[in-house]
């Protein structure tokens, strides 16, 4: 086999926790903080004169989430998880799944040029998860398109009238 150098890090807790929910026969939850995230590098900070050039970019916080009952706004780029840093939006998802849900931690944000100290007591996804449900036609895809309308779409892509 051959490789592409791509590897993926998972913290050893949070595999241990979603083996033993699975094995529980339980649908397994994640730590939920509420917001959508976005890297944030040098040349994004360069582009929008931010006060850091890494850290996770909170793009949106989720209405009564637990970002934003704590005091996390848009805007807010989080540069460290209890003391330890974050440099990515991945970074910070990592970081917060070494925790388990009902845990709390405190984000250090940078919030304009002011640096603040936040703690937020993280949620589960398990809403999100249902909803996620809710919308998918069961097939699994996820994308609401029917195997009928997909192969329309095929049919009217490749130009053909049939296959």
């Amino acid at each position: 086999g051959s490789s592409s150098g791509v590897g993926f890090a998972i913290p050893v807790n949070y595999a241990i926790n979603i083996a033993n929910q699975i094995i529980a026969g339980e649908t397994p939850v994640h730590p939920y903080l509420g917001a959508s995230l976005m890297s944030v590098n040098a040349y994004i900070a360069r582009q929008n004169d931010l006060a850091v050039d890494s850290g996770a970019y909170v793009a949106e916080v989720t209405a009564g989430g637990p970002a934003a009952e704590a005091g996390v706004e848009a805007g807010d780029i989080v540069t460290a998880v209890d003391g330890e840093d974050i440099s990515s939006a991945d970074g910070l998802i990592i970081a917060l799944r070494e925790h388990e849900v009902g845990d709390k931690v405190t984000l250090t944000v940078m919030r304009g040029k002011d640096e603040k100290e936040i703690e937020v007591e993280l949620g589960s996804d398990e809403a999100l998860q249902a909803e996620q449900e809710d919308t998918s036609d069961g097939n699994g895809s996820g994308n609401g398109m029917t195997e009928e309308e997909f192969l329309r779409y095929l049919q009217e892509y490749l130009g053909r009238g049939g296959f």
